[in-house]
């Protein structure tokens, strides 16, 4: 255990997260002098060492740091299967979990888990994914941040989740009790005829804190409390691969499938992902029937 971790836990249990988060916000959107925004962005480069050839466009393109957050990345950089039978990954960064739920709980991390119930935050939803398969990646500041649908089908709705704002680093995935239920979290419902209803989660983290989704304006880390269920009259078609949302600084995915539909595959924790990047297929009829209990 490292001291140094243990005191920055300690210190951001007692800072107002989501305040300065919103104030980093505020920041990443000021527009600087062309020359200014070049040196910190070129720093930022170098600082995290992000790779500039996916990007689609030229660096001195972009006017604010919430833009480079935010970059969209060449076409063709990210091919993906077409083929209906495999789950993509949603995004770019690194496992920290994957396999089945332990009933109605989410691993966090070894020794670890969640509350299912507790992350929805919608008690009907978890009878549907209770025993399921979940699978959950960071995104390092280095990453690209926006996130993708990893099946086909509609958007029937949304649930977000007002929250805290910790850090979703290795030191805070180890620390918090609960993090990913604690945190601000926007969950997208994709409802597929292959797979069922799946939970694509996004959680916020400190550091700017924002996340906004393709699909509707719903704006996250405003200094609400309320949790917003919605579900939409008329559902919004999306492809494999299509553009569900945009994290405003890195944080962290949590895919959750039904129970019986995603056979994984062998992902471990640490292992880096591609967005595009097949991590499962469909179970097909007579696997689903052979992990039916008795």
């Amino acid at each position: 255990m490292s001291i140094k971790d243990d005191l920055l836990i300690a210190v951001m249990r007692v800072l107002p997260k989501n305040g300065l988060s919103r104030a980093m916000g505020m920041l990443a959107e000021l527009r600087l002098p062309s020359p200014v925004m070049k040196a910190v962005l070129q720093a930022y480069v170098r600082g995290f060492k992000v790779d500039l050839a996916d990007v689609a466009e030229p660096l001195h393109s972009f006017t604010n740091v919430d833009e480079f957050f935010t970059r969209r990345l060449r076409e063709g950089t990210r091919p993906f299967d077409a083929d209906p039978n495999v789950v993509l990954s949603p995004c770019d960064g690194e496992v920290v979990s994957a396999g089945p739920l332990s009933g109605n709980q989410l691993v966090q991390a070894k020794g670890r888990r969640y509350s299912l119930a507790r992350f929805l935050e919608d008690s009907d939803l978890v009878p549907e994914l209770t025993g399921g398969m979940q699978v959950t990646i960071y995104l390092s500041p280095r990453d690209y941040h926006r996130v993708h649908s990893p099946v086909g089908g509609k958007i029937t709705g949304y649930r977000y989740v007002p929250g805290h704002l910790f850090p979703v680093n290795r030191a805070a995935v180890t620390r918090v009790e609960e993090l990913f239920a604690v945190n601000e979290r926007l969950i997208t419902l994709v409802d597929s005829p292959d797979y069922g209803k799946v939970a694509v989660g996004m959680v916020g983290a400190y550091g700017v804190g924002h996340i906004s989704v393709s699909y509707d304006e719903i704006r996250t880390n405003k200094g609400g409390a309320e949790v917003v269920r919605r579900d939409f009259d008329s559902p919004r078609s999306i492809a494999a691969g299509g553009e569900v949302g945009a994290f405003h600084f890195g944080s962290t995915v949590v895919l959750i499938f039904p129970p019986g539909r995603v056979e994984l595959a062998p992902l471990r924790a640490g292992d880096k992902v591609k967005m595009g990047e097949t991590i499962g297929k469909k179970l097909v009829r007579s696997q689903r029937l052979r992990i039916i209990p008795g």
